[in-house]
């Protein structure tokens, strides 16, 4: 490896797993010198090492409309409570390891006179044998090894030698470009979002606990949806996924991953976007939800599902950065991008898309109510995060109705009677009806453009008959078939004694009817797809194309139906599905 004898620079190659590529970082020791004569002071018994360790934070430009990344501005950050490690020199098992602290510094103690090494890996973790948190940044086109940072070997001299290393962004600013090979910072970059998404949560609840987290990055991770390839860095865009699916190379395990393409998209600077995804895995961490994923854009009518969650993941990453503005970059070096500003609610008011079914209006009701900064003539509220944490977690984690905003703002207004007023204010000014609000939207009015579309949930009981219901990719503004309002109709389902239950959906020629059941906390219970094959799942029968049989013993409780023609929201169908409804019709039965 190339040395520099400025300040005895020397370098840090970057490995994953045992393959090492090219990431470099420097790292730096720097010594003093002196004259004079003086008494030898006693000679040092042990050895110290110390030092620093930073890495290149890449701001974005700083008009509020400018949403590409500046590389004038670039600034060295601490890399907090990430995993560095002393090794013999030459490599071997560790010696002694450590975190780094808040300003990213750390410290070993050995012999003197010992040849060793650093290693710096891209895991943030608590100390303590049980820790609260483990976060690893991994390569998900290298079988998801993690990313480590080896350093040159040096003899660590009695007293105190110090080795401070700086991961560098890699960009050039000759050619206006990453050198791939030199990104090392991007690891750490996203690392130090999640460390203040961390201290957010634990603002609330102090002794939080977060299941372990992996974020799937590499510079081969570029935008193209098909074919889906994680292995080979074919994600279609930054996301999360709270399942461990899939085989072979289209296999994803349960994590972030992370567009890191210098020719298309990067997404390691992006603070908003990585603490956006974090958001939805704190969903699936601390809180809950049902939704179904999918496209989405501001000003969409969407599956009341969809909206709630990704306006919740704009506003808690707006809470974890203290910024209302949300900025996503997308070449390096271009002046490309997107983005918008909570606070200044002109995404929904330009579209017309004011309600429960955009994630617009949800994003600016939740930074509303915790920012404390208002603007607004109807912007009183500042709770701060601790009373959202204890919703998300409580009141709206045991709902039997599904994650929306509407179990959010029951729970909320329950929760903190004295600021009724001004939650009520801000709900009625995002075209949500909050008088008498209930986690079904029962009170609800806003009918989206379409009267069919409420109520939003219609009681069923086992035994009184068919009902109708629509499936519909005709709303206006309905954007993306497979989410959009009206796709998907819902049905509340009291079991008020245990026993078998038998649900027949049915649809004219050419559809493909499906349902999903879910019962409030425990999520899922059944989804009904029943192949038109002699080996359909355990509890079908009627596997004819336009039919769904399903029976199951249920417990006493209170139950969603979820409900659709999937032949009619499906946009991978070849052609695409026509705008219009389908005419569904549901039978549930109890002997």
């Amino acid at each position: 490896m190339p040395l520099r004898f400025f300040c005895r620079s020397v370098w840090l190659s970057a490995c994953r797993g045992v393959l090492c590529s090219g990431l470099v970082a420097s790292l730096v020791a720097c010594g003093g010198g002196g004259s004079g004569t003086t008494t030898a002071p006693p000679v040092p018994t042990t050895a110290t090492v110390s030092g620093r360790v930073t890495f290149d934070r890449v701001p974005f430009q700083s008009a509020d409309n400018a949403y590409s990344l500046n590389f004038a501005a670039v600034t060295q950050a601490p890399a907090r409570a990430v995993v560095v490690e002393l090794l013999p020199g030459g490599g071997g098992a560790a010696l002694a390891a450590t975190l780094t602290d808040a300003q990213g510094y750390y410290s070993f103690i050995t012999t003197p006179g010992t040849s060793v090494q650093l290693r710096v890996r891209a895991k943030m973790m608590e100390a303590g044998s049980n820790p609260g948190y483990t976060v690893t940044v991994v390569d998900n086109t290298s079988a998801n090894a993690p990313y480590i940072f080896d350093g040159s070997a040096f003899t660590a001299a009695a007293g105190t030698t110090t080795r401070s290393v700086n991961f560098a962004s890699g960009w050039n600013a000759t050619t206006t470009q990453y050198v791939d090979a030199d990104r090392a910072a991007a690891p750490f970059a996203m690392l130090d979002t999640l460390y203040k998404a961390i201290q957010l949560v634990r603002s609330a609840e102090a002794a939080a606990y977060f299941p372990d987290l992996k974020l799937h990055w590499s510079v081969r991770n570029k935008p193209v949806a098909t074919p889906f390839n994680v292995a080979s860095g074919s994600l279609g865009n930054t996301f999360f996924t709270p399942f461990d699916a899939g085989a072979g190379a289209n296999f994803t395990e349960r994590g972030i991953y992370v567009l890191g393409d210098s020719g298309s998209d990067t997404d390691e600077y992006d603070e908003g976007v990585i603490a956006h995804e974090y958001a939805h895995y704190y969903e699936a961490s601390f809180s809950r939800s049902e939704t179904i994923g999918g496209q989405h854009a501001p000003g969409d009518k969407l599956d009341l599902r969809v909206a709630f969650s990704e306006g919740w993941g704009n506003a808690f990453s707006s809470m974890v950065r203290g910024s209302s503005l949300y900025k996503d970059s997308a070449r390096p070096g271009t002046t490309q991008g997107f983005g918008f500003d909570l606070e200044r609610n002109d995404l929904d008011d330009l579209s017309g898309a004011t309600g429960w079914y955009a994630e617009d209006s949800v994003q600016e009701i939740l930074w509303d109510v915790f920012d404390n900064t208002p603007n607004e003539n109807n912007d009183s509220v500042a709770l701060g995060f601790a009373p959202i944490h204890a919703v998300m977690s409580g009141a709206f984690k045991q709902t039997p109705a599904l994650s929306s905003i509407f179990p959010f703002l029951a729970a909320l207004k329950s929760a903190n009677t004295a600021a009724v007023a001004g939650i009520d204010a801000l709900g009625q000014a995002s075209g949500i009806t909050m008088v008498g609000v209930d986690a079904w939207g029962s009170t609800e009015t806003n009918t989206g453009g379409r009267a069919d579309l409420l109520p939003l949930y219609r009681s069923l009981v086992p035994g009184t008959g068919s009902v109708s219901a629509v499936s519909t990719n005709s709303v206006a503004g309905q954007y993306h078939l497979y989410n959009g309002v009206g796709a998907r109709r819902f049905f509340r389902l009291s079991i008020a004694t245990a026993g078998t239950v038998t649900i027949q959906l049915s649809g004219p020629t050419g559809a493909d009817p499906n349902f999903s059941l879910f019962n409030g906390s425990a999520g899922m219970v059944e989804w009904g797809e029943c192949p038109a094959v002699s080996t359909a799942p355990a509890g079908c029968s009627g596997q004819a194309t336009e039919t769904e049989v399903w029976s199951k013993t249920l417990p006493v409780g209170e139950y969603v139906l979820e409900v659709l023609d999937s032949n009619r929201i499906d946009d991978t169908l070849t052609p695409v599905p026509a705008a219009g409804d389908t005419a569904l019709t549901l039978t549930v039965t109890q002997p």
